[in-house]
């Protein structure tokens, strides 16, 4: 969805009568929710099931509310996972690319992630920082950009919309020790993995999953196959647990 069209949507939807709000995945147009939700004359409540951008809980809005995490979260466990698996594989890192989408979930999730990687005093360099739009349907040359920059590893987030064959260039080029770290949310749709070969056994989502362990997750899990015959996944968990 365009930022222009979630405001829109909000706009009608409060103006219809509604009484609560929940999404919408996409920072970008959660944002334009709340300037929409910040202006009415009579608001109505926001739970942001899915959108990790830190300021859109920042804004001073009372009516709205999140039950995800953030980008500030996602980055310093990011960089934790990544300390502590080089050093329990004893196979350390010393240079990284950051590929990212230019939205505001990927410009939110960069700034937090090179903040943490500073902050924590990661033993890699981040060699180069590679932006792409999120509208683009090719990206040849970000990845040979990624590829002549020679990394030991790919740090990555993007979005459903990034070409699958791009993602698994984009990992390919981390050959030399074969790791790719992906932000949620482009690389965990089941069938981008599936899809991947032998490339897919190297990618790490670092990604906020249900509790498989958790009293409530099987019943949910049961109840969402027998309505929709699929698999619940982290994205569909956190929207239950937002309307619930």
């Amino acid at each position: 969805m365009k930022p222009e069209v979630a405001r829109a949507e909000t706009e009608r939807l409060m103006r219809d009568g509604c009484h609560v709000l929940v999404g919408a995945f996409n920072s970008s147009d959660i944002n334009a929710i709340i300037q929409a939700i910040k202006q009415a004359t009579k608001p109505v409540p926001l739970m942001i099931d899915i959108g990790s951008a830190d300021q859109l809980t920042q804004q001073g809005v009372k009516y709205v509310f999140r039950a995800f995490t953030t980008s500030s979260t996602l980055g310093r466990n990011g960089i934790e996972f990544l300390m502590q698996l080089f050093k329990d594989t004893g196979d350390p890192c010393k240079r990284a690319v950051f590929l990212h989408v230019s939205d505001l979930f990927g410009q939110t999730g960069r700034e937090r992630t090179v903040e943490w990687h500073k902050k924590l005093n990661a033993p890699f360099e981040i060699a180069d920082i590679i932006t792409y739009p999120v509208t683009t349907q090719d990206l040849s040359t970000e990845v040979a950009k990624a590829k002549a920059a020679k990394p030991d590893l790919i740090m990555a987030i993007t979005r459903p919309t990034t070409p699958s064959s791009s993602c698994r260039s984009s990992t390919s080029s981390a050959s030399r020790s074969r790791r790719s770290w992906a932000r949620e949310s482009g690389l965990l749709p089941a069938d981008l993995n599936q899809g991947s070969g032998q490339t897919s056994e190297y990618l790490m989502a670092n990604a906020p999953w249900s509790n498989p362990k958790a009293p409530l997750t099987p019943k949910v899990a049961a109840d969402y196959q027998k309505r929709f015959g699929d698999q619940l996944t982290t994205e569909s968990a956190w929207a239950y647990q937002g309307s619930w």
